[in-house]
C-alpha cells in the first residue's frame, strides 16, 4: 500500500491503509445496496440483472479501462495513475468485488440444515482463500491495483508462486469464495453465485486480451506455458514433489 500511497501523493503509513480500505468497504456494501434494491424490485428476475451488472463491468474492463489508461499515461504521464484511481481503478475493482459478494451478503442467511453442504461450503471457501491470499502474497498490492501499468510499463511479467501455475488466481479465488460462502450460509442465492463461476472463462479472456496490450508478446508467451482459471496441470505435477515455487502480471 506504500507504494499506491506514494503513487497518489499521499503520505505512506498506517492512516493511509485504514482510509483506503475503509473507503474500499464502504464503496463495496453501497454497490450491494443499490443491488439489493433491484434484486427488491424484480424478484426472481434479478439472476438476469446479475448477468447484466457482468456485461456491463465486462465492457468497463475490456474497453473503458484500457482506453482510460492509454489516455492518461498520454495526458498526465507521471501522474497517470493518480489521475484514474480514483475515477476508474477504485470503483471498477469494488463493482466487480460487489458482484462477488453479492449472493452472501443481500440474500437472507439459512439455517444450517446439512452438514454435508456447510463442509463442501467451507471447502471451497477455504480453497477460494488461499488462492486470494497466495497471489497477493506474490504479486503485492501494487502490481493487484495496476499501479506497474501505469508506473512502470515496462516491468517483466513475474512468474513466481502461483502465478506460475494459472494466470488469474485472485479473480478465481473471489469467485470460489462466492460459490463456497454462499453454499455454506445462503443456499438459496446459489444461482446467483453460480454466475459468478460461469462468467470466469469470459473474464480470462476480456482480462488476457487487456494484458497483451499491455505487456505485448511478453504476455502472449507467458499464456501459452501457465494456465488460465485453471492451473497448468505438467506445471502443477512438477511442482509438487519438489516443493519449489518456480512466475503474472498485474490485475485481477
Amino acid at each position: 500500500m506504500n507504494h499506491i500511497a506514494a503513487a497518489l501523493g499521499h503520505v505512506p503509513g498506517v492512516r493511509f491503509t485504514i482510509r483506503t480500505v475503509v473507503l474500499f468497504g464502504a464503496c463495496v456494501c453501497g454497490m450491494n445496496a443499490l443491488q439489493l434494491v433491484c434484486r427488491l424490485a424484480v424478484a426472481d428476475l434479478y439472476p438476469a440483472c446479475h448477468v447484466v451488472s457482468w456485461v456491463c463491468w465486462f465492457i468497463w474492463q475490456g474497453i473503458v479501462f484500457p482506453k482510460a489508461r492509454a489516455r492518461a499515461i498520454a495526458v498526465h504521464g507521471s501522474r497517470a495513475y493518480a489521475s484514474v484511481f480514483y475515477k476508474q481503478i477504485l470503483p471498477g475493482v469494488c463493482w466487480g468485488v460487489s458482484n462477488m459478494t453479492l449472493p452472501v451478503m443481500t440474500f437472507k442467511t439459512a439455517a444450517i440444515d446439512g452438514s454435508l453442504r456447510l463442509g463442501v461450503g467451507v471447502f471451497v471457501l477455504a480453497i477460494g482463500a488461499l488462492l486470494l491470499v497466495s497471489g497477493f502474497r506474490t504479486i503485492g498490492m501494487a502490481r493487484a491495483g495496476f499501479l506497474t501499468e501505469y508506473m512502470c510499463p515496462g516491468t517483466p511479467i513475474s512468474r513466481q508462486g502461483i502465478y506460475n501455475l494459472m494466470r488469474h488466481p485472485l479473480f478465481v479465488g473471489g469467485a470460489l469464495m462466492s460459490v463456497g460462502g454462499t453454499l455454506a450460509a445462503a443456499p438459496a442465492a446459489l444461482a446467483i453465485a453460480g454466475v459468478n463461476v460461469a462468467i470466469l472463462p469470459l473474464y480470462a479472456m476480456v482480462e488476457d486480451h487487456r494484458l497483451r496490450r499491455v505487456f505485448g508478446a511478453e504476455y502472449r508467451h507467458y499464456a501459452r506455458s501457465v494456465g488460465g482459471i485453471l492451473p497448468h496441470l505438467g506445471r502443477l505435477l512438477a511442482a509438487l514433489p519438489s516443493r519449489t515455487t518456480p512466475t503474472v502480471t498485474s490485475g485481477w
